[in-house]
């Protein structure tokens, strides 16, 4: 399938060079972002089965950053959460940060709850062109209905 480029893995192991601050991140349940360098966008899937672990759905840091925009990095996490096969009821926002990740590790910020060390099961995901657009489209279409309310 053309419109995504998943890589299971335990760790991360590229390494990406400084990455910005993303300006459109919500403050409600953020409030730790600004302890830290929480720079990029990842979520948490929730399977339902007992037993079963999280996977986290990490979003390529130099896309996160390109596109800088919260809610379209969002819808293309939920598809390519879709996309994975894997049949997941609930989903979980959370903030990644940058610095800890350049060290090879995962710190992450879920809303609600203290920063932490990730060390289950990532998804990382890159997306092409096509997916960005359909997020891109999808956000605004919801924006819109929104405006007209």
């Amino acid at each position: 399938m053309e419109a995504l480029s998943c890589n299971f893995s335990n760790v991360v192991i590229n390494s990406y060079k400084n990455v910005h601050k993303l300006e459109n991140i919500p403050d409600t349940g953020f409030d730790e972002a600004t302890q830290g360098s929480f720079n990029f966008i990842g979520i948490f899937a929730h399977t339902g089965i007992v037993g079963d672990s999280d996977d986290l759905l990490l979003l390529d840091p130099e896309i996160s950053q390109k596109l800088n925009e919260y809610d379209v990095c969002l819808e293309i996490l939920y598809q390519f959460g879709k996309l994975t096969g894997k049949g997941f009821v609930s989903s979980q926002e959370a903030l990644i940060d940058s610095d800890y990740y350049q060290n090879g590790q995962l710190m992450i910020l879920r809303k609600f709850f203290s920063p932490r060390i990730w060390i289950g099961k990532t998804i990382f995901c890159s997306p092409n062109d096509k997916l960005i657009q359909y997020a891109v489209q999808s956000v605004n279409k919801v924006r819109e209905r929104r405006m007209r309310i």
